[in-house]
């Protein structure tokens, strides 16, 4: 495959690093909608407009909730930053354990229709997991000189 330099990048690690950060994008307003729907509606309210609902209290749902917004603030705020950018593919795993219990969840209550739509959800935290974790890392800021990190000095 023909891959282009352009400008000290390589083309294929650019669009890579694009579909990432797009990616997350899309799954942290995914996450932060469904969090604070969680958050903010009764468990009544919920319920009635997602069958699940009905099975779990309300301080799940809200805890579910709470979970959620935490991990679409992970995915997006450590690795922007470049502060203790790990937090995000951890953000993104525990995401995706979310996720794949909701796959569980649906199997078990029978609601077949919803499992297509939670395992994407699923493979998409899993593909940011594991492309931060490994080859697609954010790195960490470098300390800036006096705030921690020695400077550096000749000793001419």
């Amino acid at each position: 495959m023909y891959v282009r330099r352009i400008d000290g990048f390589w083309l294929e690690e650019l669009m890579m690093r694009t579909v990432l950060w797009t990616l997350q994008i899309a799954l942290a307003v995914l996450f932060t909608g469904a969090g604070v729907m969680k958050l903010v509606q009764s468990h009544a309210e919920y319920a009635a407009d997602v069958a699940w609902a009905e099975h779990f209290t309300p301080v799940t749902l809200n805890l579910l909730g709470a979970a959620e917004v935490l991990g679409a603030i992970g995915l997006i705020v450590p690795a922007a930053t470049r502060i203790l950018p790990i937090l995000t593919p951890i953000a993104a795993s525990a995401l995706a354990a979310i996720m794949a219990g909701a796959v569980i969840i649906h199997i078990g209550l029978g609601t077949l229709a919803e499992i297509p739509a939670s395992a994407v959800v699923l493979l998409g935290c899993a593909f940011v997991a594991l492309t931060r974790f490994g080859p697609y890392a954010v790195p960490a800021r470098a300390p800036s000189p006096g705030r921690g990190a020695p400077e550096v000095t000749s000793a001419d």
